[in-house]
């Protein structure tokens, strides 16, 4: 049985417009956030804000372990249930948290920079609070009520933003950025807390033949979101790890944070396919016409993106940036073009999830990634930052290539 035409119009709209609400605030806000640090403390801030935010965004996947994703297909295969499967998912959470807390802190403070060092533990609380508020966000995705998640991310950014201009006016320490989106994040975590389900509906368990197994099908999401959060985030991490200096990372960060904003456009589209993809696939149909849809869908929107990019990027540094960041052009016009790769495959990946085939996703950026992140420790000490715009070109391109011919040989489910 067919998902109907008008039913999936009708939902993926409504998804897919608080979603575009949703991520024009929280890439927009974080835009604004790099125009703040960029024009009110400088490249060499910018560059510590570059690489901090980049390993909070990764920290994040892993104290979130993968349970974003399950809980968005799960609660919209059995809305009533949705207050367990958070409880579940929750516990999972804390029980994994820990070490990575401990690992990470330790971490921070043996190997990174002092200027470095305080930074990131800032914004190492962030990532705690960001991966549970992102968590309650997604009982609310699968219940197809987007809009929760939107207003409480409103509410870090604002919270953020505001602590960042402070911090800038101010003249404060450069490290205090972090604690500024932690207080925001914590902000936003509290908000949606309160408006999470109480109880299960009675009954809501009586069509499952087996419970989902938590624990396993996030890790598998895990290694998906944090090998995606490797692919983008980790060429600045080689780059501090290899000790260029902090100006010239800002000046790398400034190129990409455009670019990184317009990656948007898919998230905000897989996310609002991804309800209706799970009841397709949950109704036993075959995943190659959504392969299609989704793949050629991603791909557009990718290489539209990537043109304005290319033709209107000159101006959006010098407007934004200011001439402290003309070095940014040449990267940023560059690095626009690996849009079409990173928005087809990240909209073939989530039909893959939907399709519990998610492994076949990890597989295909797994393959790509590792390479590409040793790819940037041989080719940025000669190549310079340039070199690291053409690895992460290739590597997207080839992993939507890679992911297209992966989700062709998934068979349909059997319908439980």
């Amino acid at each position: 049985m067919r998902i109907a035409l008008p039913r999936f119009l009708g939902g993926a709209a409504r998804n897919a417009g608080w979603l575009s609400v949703g991520e024009t605030v929280v890439k927009g806000g974080v835009l604004v956030a790099g125009v703040i640090v960029a024009r009110g403390m400088g490249p060499g801030p910018m560059g510590l804000f570059t690489v901090s935010y980049g390993v909070a965004l990764l920290i994040t996947q892993l104290f979130a372990a993968g349970q974003v994703e399950v809980l968005i297909r799960e609660v919209a295969r059995e809305p009533g249930a949705a207050r367990t499967w958070f409880r579940v998912s929750s516990a999972w959470q804390i029980k994994a948290g820990i070490p990575v807390m401990l690992l990470s802190g330790l971490s921070i403070m043996f190997l990174a920079t002092s200027a470095l060092r305080s930074t990131l533990l800032g914004f190492l609380v962030y990532a705690w609070f960001r991966s549970k508020l992102i968590t309650a966000g997604a009982v609310f995705k699968g219940l197809e009520r987007m809009d929760v998640e939107v207003k409480a991310r409103a509410i870090e950014l604002s919270v953020a933003l505001t602590g960042l201009t402070v911090i800038a006016l101010a003249s404060l320490p450069a490290w205090l950025m972090g604690f500024a989106f932690a207080l925001g994040a914590g902000a936003g975590l509290g908000w949606i807390a309160v408006r999470l389900p109480r109880d299960d509906v009675p009954g809501s368990f009586a069509a499952l033949e087996q419970p989902p197994d938590f624990k396993r099908e996030g890790l598998v999401f895990l290694g998906l979101s944090a090998t995606f959060q490797l692919l983008i985030r980790g060429d600045t991490v080689v780059m501090a790890f290899l000790g260029l200096p902090s100006k010239a990372i800002g000046q790398y960060g400034a190129a990409l944070m455009p670019v990184l904003a317009a990656i948007a456009l898919p998230q905000l589209l897989a996310v609002a396919l991804y309800p209706i993809l799970s009841r397709s696939a949950r109704a036993g149909e075959s995943p190659r016409r959504w392969v299609l849809f989704c793949g050629g869908l991603g791909l557009a929107a990718g290489i539209g993106t990537a043109g304005v990019l290319d033709l209107f990027g000159p101006l959006l540094v010098r407007v934004f940036y200011g001439a402290r960041y003309l070095a940014a052009i040449p990267l940023l016009t560059r690095a626009a073009w690996l849009l079409p790769g990173a928005c087809s495959s990240m909209m073939v990946g989530v039909v893959l999830a939907a399709w519990r085939q998610q492994r076949l996703g990890l597989a295909a950026l797994a393959c790509l990634a590792i390479p590409a992140l040793l790819s940037d420790i041989l080719i940025i000490p000669k190549f310079g930052l340039m070199g690291a715009v053409n690895v992460a070109v290739a590597a997207h391109s080839m992993i939507a290539v890679f992911s297209a011919i992966l989700a062709w040989t998934v068979k349909r489910q059997v319908r439980v």
